[in-house]
């Protein structure tokens, strides 16, 4: 089973990871755990422990259009070319504490939703992030069964 942690909170579009996990976890039940957690270094830290796959879903203050959402790699986010989450929380520093207790999962996915710190999603912008997480989760779905055969 893979696991999709969303990061966040209840509070505005930090809470956009935890209502797109929602909005799709009855669709992709068989296939993933789903978790929403905090933004809590240690508590990411123990989420991802023994998991072999991992994907991570948190907001990114806006650096594409609002609700669009980007596949990162580990090292975009450890060389700060990419922005903290909106809630300040550094998903790089977690990984890279992981890292040096040898707990990151063998295969590891960052989706990055880019959200404003100050206007909502619209509707239309929450359906289109919806959408395009249904994407990347088909495609990971796809490469794990891929590596199993």
């Amino acid at each position: 089973m893979i696991r999709v942690i969303g990061i966040g909170s209840d509070h505005g579009n930090d809470s956009i990871a935890w209502q797109l996990i929602e909005n799709i976890k009855p669709q992709y039940s068989s296939h993933f755990d789903f978790i929403c957690a905090q933004h809590n270094a240690m508590q990411l830290v123990n989420d991802i422990k023994g998991q072999d796959h991992v994907v991570l879903l948190d907001a990114l203050l806006a650096e594409h259009s609002t609700g669009e959402i980007s596949e990162l790699n580990p090292d975009e986010l450890q060389q700060d070319k990419h922005q903290p989450s909106s809630h300040g929380f550094s998903v790089a520093n977690s990984l890279a504490l992981a890292e040096q207790l040898d707990m990151l999962p063998k295969q590891l996915w960052l989706l990055g939703i880019s959200v404003d710190q100050q206007t909502p999603l619209s509707k239309q912008q929450l359906k289109t992030s919806e959408y395009q997480l249904k994407q990347s989760l088909d495609k990971i779905i796809d490469l794990v069964q891929h590596s199993q055969s």
